[in-house]
């Protein structure tokens, strides 16, 4: 009799170890770091893209499994964004929380290039397309939304003697875009995955303020980022 409870024992113990390490498998955690390539892009010709900056964000990657290699993808980052903007309309105003400035006004002799430093809280929410592990290899197609909320915005620029100047005034609070990309995963063990991935990231709203009556543009923000990290 006891060998027989001893037996039924450890089939249980075994199935809940089984179960747990399949549940395990359906929802993994990681850490990831990104470095970026970000740019402006603007519908307004008078508004110029004036050249892509090494951005850099961290975070946390959740992925839940939806069917067999199909996982929905989600987490929070932690963005420090950058961009440039060459503005050669004349008279625009420019608010930040000290004053608001007049650019290219008529005593300034050039365009004025503003450089932008906006941090943003990023809740990506995708689909990631994941295949049968290859060796000890995964690759992944993913694609989706980007939810950006703005915490700080900075900017500096070569007129009015702007400098690293808080201009949360002039950046909206909410950012949306998009993202596709692929991935690799490299499993060292069954609970320790090293993970790399490529993405390209487009904005679809405006990232700038338009509460400017005599000047208006629809600013996005766009990059290529090169993801590395760890999955538990």
């Amino acid at each position: 009799m006891l060998r027989v409870l001893s037996v039924v024992i450890l089939i249980l113990g075994w199935s809940f170890i089984a179960q747990g390490q399949e549940e395990e498998k359906n929802f993994r955690i990681g850490i990831l770091g990104t470095s970026e390539v970000s740019w402006f892009s603007s519908d307004n010709s008078t508004s110029l893209n004036d050249g892509a900056k090494i951005s850099l964000k961290g975070g946390i990657l959740v992925d839940y499994r939806l069917l067999e290699n199909y996982y929905f993808s989600t987490g929070i980052n932690f963005n420090n964004m950058r961009g440039a903007i060459e503005y050669t309309e004349s008279n625009i105003p420019f608010e930040t929380s000290i004053e608001t400035y007049i650019l290219n006004n008529d005593t300034e002799k050039s365009n004025v290039t503003v450089d932008y430093q906006i941090n943003y809280l990023e809740i990506p929410l995708g689909l990631k397309l994941r295949t049968n592990e290859i060796g000890y290899f995964t690759y992944h197609a993913t694609f989706g939304l980007r939810t950006l909320f703005n915490t700080k915005a900075l900017a500096s620029a070569n007129q009015q003697a702007i400098d690293k100047e808080n201009i949360s005034k002039e950046v909206n609070f909410f950012h949306l875009g998009g993202f596709i990309g692929a991935g690799v995963e490299y499993a060292i063990s069954r609970n320790f995955i090293v993970h790399g991935g490529l993405h390209y990231n487009a904005g679809f709203t405006d990232m700038t303020s338009t509460n400017k009556k005599s000047f208006s543009d629809k600013v996005s923000l766009n990059g290529i980022a090169l993801q590395v990290g760890v999955l538990f």
